[in-house]
This record gives structure tokens, C-alpha cells and sequence, in this order.
């Protein structure tokens, strides 16, 4: 039969989950000592107090010692953790499948740690076992879809992750295709022809080679070129830099030119105070001739008559174009010993009728062969005659009619009809002598 006393202690121990064993308590009774009565009853029960006092305390620390062993446990396992948690973050995982691999399972540990192998935990972090842990496998990254794992975020701390804006970018090469351009000032020049070549290549640091097409060539940026001889060239530009290179060509018709070669004869044989001219040269069917002359007259054709009426230098230039529009030019020059501004005409005459000096005609309208028109005015102002006939002269008479006019002086006027002079009017007095 069970006493009070040791019930209470088993109930107690049931609460520390503390087996009992009778066994074990009945052997710890013999070590007890012995007395009889009521003395021995009541000292009996003094050592039992005392031994309840030894249980309980022994209870109350070893429930601590167990207590502080779990915090240990969980204390180590927070350092394991992130000791964990340091080296995962250490690598940034990326792979090209949506689905990650198995995650890394920690076991616990299965033994108890004591409390003092925990500050050569904390100090030497060393590595918990890791229990059927599949391998975790760093692919690379999905360009294309460029997905990230969960914490991939994260980035280690001696190696930096480079984000795509970070990326260094090699250096740019100039891939700017290298073209040849070119544009000539005339695409249709004449022999003897300056053409100029206006370079609009993209690279303008590029090596320039022209090629005119008849046997020349050139390096220079932008050269000009004459060509000597009629026909259709190509030139060509070839531009060169490294190993890129590029041709553009262009034709240029070339035109031939003709020959102005120009004959000036005195029109008036033996009367070298008349300075009248005959101009002539030859032309082809295809060519045209412009003659002009130092006292600003102008003729077309391949002959024209000039008269020069001021002293001095005279020149006849003569142009001859085709129809390519090429043109050449020749010059003739002469020396005129006096202005030619009387028409050769007299002073004065006396119309008695004796046959001698009886009429008024200017001497270079008979020898000129020229349309005129001549008018003689007295010094009112009225006309006394009008002719524009070199075999029609004055008689002195009004309107070569009637009575003799009264002796005096009288002004007369021609009017040359034809392109021979620029000035084409002349003017001078006559006097009807007694």
C-alpha cells in the first residue's frame, strides 16, 4: 500500500515527465536512517521532506538545463540559417526553364548540442549537414525571356551583377558605307573647255583617283579638266578608305569648235580717205557668224561692208558659233588716219551752169553704194531740197526747180539707211557761192 508521501512525489515527477521507479526509490529508503516510534516515524518523514526539497530542485534544473539546451538548439540553428542564407545569396541563380530545381532542405540536427560546443558554433560557423539536398544548378540567362529565379535579386557582395543599361558597350565602328558622288559643272562642254568637278562623296577623308576616260587621270579632291578632242568621256571617281571603296561615273560630251578665220578688204580700192570695209569668212552649214566692230556696230553673215568714221585704232571681231553652241573668235585691226564725218563732201559750189562745180553731192555717198537719205535746209530752218539719190545732187534751185536761191550758207544732213556705222548720221554745211 502506497503512502502520501510517495504519491505526491510521483505526481510531481509525472509533471516534469520525469518517469518514476520504485526500484530506485526503495533503494534510496535503505540509505535512510533507521529509528523507532514516534520519533523514528516523524524523523522518517523529516528526511523524505528533505529528500522532495533534493527532487524538486533537481527537477527545476534539469528542466532549465533543458530549456537553455532547446534556446542553444534554436540559437545555433538561426546562425546556421544564416550562415545559409549568406552563401545562397552569394550567387545569383538564373536559368532558362520557368520551374527551379528542388530547394536545398537543412536537416536538424538530430543530437543535442551542449552548451559548451555553442561558442565554438557561433565563432567557426561551422556547416550543418545537408540531407538529401539536390545539387543546385547555375544555368545562364535567358535572353529572350530573361527570367530570374526568386531572391535572384539578390547580389553578391564581391562580385556585381551587370544589368543590361550597365553593360558596357563596345566601342561604335563606323559602318557609314563609303559612296562616291560627284556632279561635273557642265555635262556638255566644247574642246578647250575648262569643266570643274564638284566632289560630294560621303567620305571626304577617303583617297580621291579621277579618271577622265582619254588617257588622263587625277588624285586631287576636286580637279578641273579640258578635253582636247570632240567625243563622248567617262569620267570616273573611285573613292578609297581602308578597305571600303566605291565608283560613281558620269559622261561628259565634248563638242567640237570651229574655225573663225576673217578677210577684211578696203571696199574702195584707191580711195584711202574713204574707210570703208568688206568683211568675209567661211561657215559650215552648221555654224553661224557675228561681226563686231569698235564703233559698236553689229552685222550678222559670212560677209558684212563697214565704214569707220573716227580716227584712230579700228577692230572687227569676229565670232562664229555651232549649233553645240561651241563658239570661236578672230580680230582684225587697223589704223584710221582721219574721222570720217564729212562724207567727203565739198565746202562750197556755184550753180552758173558752166559745167564746173555746179552741183552738191558729198563725194563718199556716189562711191559708198549705200541707201541715204539727204536733206538741205536754209538757215530759217526750211527745206530747200531732200534727195536719196547719189545721182540726184543740188542744184542750188528750191527743190532743183525755178530761180537760183540767194548765195549763202546752207546746212545739209544725211541719214545712212544700212547697218555700215553705228553713227549713222552725218551733218555739214555748203555755201551757194555769187
Amino acid at each position: 500500500m502506497s503512502n502520501p508521501f510517495e504519491n505526491k512525489i510521483k505526481e510531481s515527477l509525472e509533471n516534469f515527465e520525469m518517469p518514476y521507479d520504485a526500484n530506485a526509490w526503495a533503494e534510496f529508503e535503505k540509505q535512510l536512517p533507521k529509528s523507532g516510534g514516534t520519533a523514528a516515524g516523524g524523523s522518517q518523514f523529516s528526511w523524505k521532506a528533505v529528500a522532495l526539497v533534493g527532487v524538486l530542485a533537481t527537477s527545476v534544473a534539469t528542466i532549465w538545463y533543458l530549456n537553455s539546451d532547446k534556446e542553444i538548439a534554436k540559437s545555433e540553428s538561426v546562425v546556421v540559417e544564416q550562415i545559409e542564407t549568406s552563401q545562397e545569396q552569394s550567387v545569383i541563380v538564373v536559368e532558362n526553364s520557368s520551374k527551379l530545381s528542388e530547394p536545398v532542405v537543412v536537416a536538424k540536427e538530430s543530437e543535442k548540442i551542449s552548451s559548451s560546443e555553442m561558442p565554438q558554433i557561433a565563432d567557426s560557423k561551422k556547416v550543418v549537414e545537408v540531407v538529401s539536398s539536390p545539387k543546385l544548378e547555375i544555368k545562364d540567362v535567358d535572353s529572350e525571356s530573361g527570367a530570374k529565379p526568386a531572391g535572384s535579386d539578390v547580389q553578391h557582395p564581391e562580385k556585381k551583377a551587370v544589368t543590361p543599361a550597365e553593360k558596357p558597350t563596345p566601342e561604335k565602328v563606323n559602318d557609314k558605307p563609303l559612296v562616291a558622288s560627284f556632279i561635273p559643272t557642265l555635262e556638255n562642254v566644247c574642246v578647250g573647255e575648262d569643266v570643274s568637278f564638284i566632289n560630294q562623296s560621303s567620305d571626304l577623308k577617303a583617297k580621291m583617283v579621277w579618271d577622265f576616260g582619254d588617257g588622263t587621270s587625277s588624285s586631287a579632291f576636286e580637279p578641273s579638266h579640258t578635253f582636247v578632242l570632240p567625243g563622248t568621256y567617262s569620267v570616273k571617281l573611285k573613292a578609297a578608305n581602308g578597305s571600303k571603296t566605291s565608283e560613281q561615273t558620269v559622261s561628259v560630251v565634248v563638242s567640237p569648235v570651229p574655225t573663225a578665220t576673217l578677210d577684211a578688204l578696203q571696199k574702195l580700192p584707191g580711195y584711202d580717205a574713204i574707210p570703208f570695209y568688206r568683211f568675209e569668212t567661211v561657215l559650215q552649214p552648221s555654224e553661224t557668224a557675228t561681226w563686231k566692230f569698235s564703233d559698236g556696230s553689229v552685222a550678222k553673215g559670212a560677209s558684212t561692208d563697214h565704214l569707220f568714221r573716227d580716227a584712230g585704232k579700228a577692230t572687227a571681231t569676229l565670232s562664229v558659233q555651232n549649233t553645240f553652241g561651241c563658239s570661236h573668235s578672230d580680230v582684225w585691226e587697223s589704223r584710221i588716219p582721219k574721222a570720217f564725218d564729212d562724207l567727203m563732201a565739198p565746202t562750197g559750189f556755184s550753180p552758173d551752169g558752166n559745167g564746173t562745180n555746179d552741183v552738191f553731192m558729198p563725194g563718199a555717198l556716189q562711191d559708198l553704194g549705200v541707201a541715204f537719205d539727204m536733206v538741205i535746209m536754209d538757215l530759217k530752218g526750211q527745206e530747200v531740197y531732200r534727195t536719196s539719190s547719189a545721182n540726184e545732187p543740188w542744184n542750188g534751185k528750191l527743190h532743183n526747180t525755178g530761180a537760183k536761191l540767194d548765195a549763202g550758207t546752207y546746212a545739209w544732213t544725211v541719214v545712212l539707211k544700212e547697218e555700215i556705222v553705228s553713227k549713222k548720221t552725218f551733218s555739214g554745211t555748203i555755201s551757194i557761192l555769187p
